[in-house]
């Protein structure tokens, strides 16, 4: 900005000092100094625009130089992104069918247990109500040799005791 003052204010001077010298350049009819002035403010003004409009054309392509360099070092950059993201995805896929498979398998043998532990109470119930039958008839057993040893110990022709 402290360039574009320097220059508008050399541009204004050399304006001046010319008009001063061959007159103005105009058809008009310019005798008064306030119309002369502002012609010469208006000339400078729109000379200060031309500057600024000039030096803002060469700042944006400056940039566009600057963006453009950028965007090619970047674009190979994208494409190796995309590629890495594009084989995540298709990782991730595979990790996810893997896990689906996995956890069937899981339910699968868990159900499995499940079936075992039942089948071995089942087998428990089972095996201690044949120990219960089992014992009950060694007591009956044990009960009906009692008898028959009682009854063989007293004689076929007296009547055996009454037992309790």
């Amino acid at each position: 900005m402290e360039e574009l003052n320097k220059e508008s204010t050399i541009l204004r001077e050399e304006a001046i000092e010319n008009d001063l010298k061959c007159g103005p350049k105009t058809d008009l009819d310019i005798n008064d100094d306030k119309k002369f002035r502002r012609m010469m403010s208006n000339r400078l003004s729109a000379q200060r625009s031309r500057i600024r409009k000039t030096l803002h054309i060469n700042d944006l392509e400056n940039q566009v130089k600057d963006l453009q360099a950028l965007n090619s070092i970047l674009s190979p950059r994208i494409d190796r992104e995309k590629q890495q993201q594009a084989m995540m995805q298709m990782e991730n896929d595979f990790i996810q069918q893997k896990l689906g498979y996995l956890t069937q398998l899981s339910e699968r043998s868990n159900a499995e247990i499940e079936e075992k532990k039942a089948e071995v109470k089942r087998l428990k119930d089972v095996l201690h109500k044949n120990e219960e039958d089992s014992l009950m008839s060694c007591v009956n057993w044990d009960t009906e040799l009692e008898e028959i040893m009682y009854m063989s110990h007293y004689d076929q022709s007296s009547p055996p005791p009454m037992l309790d």
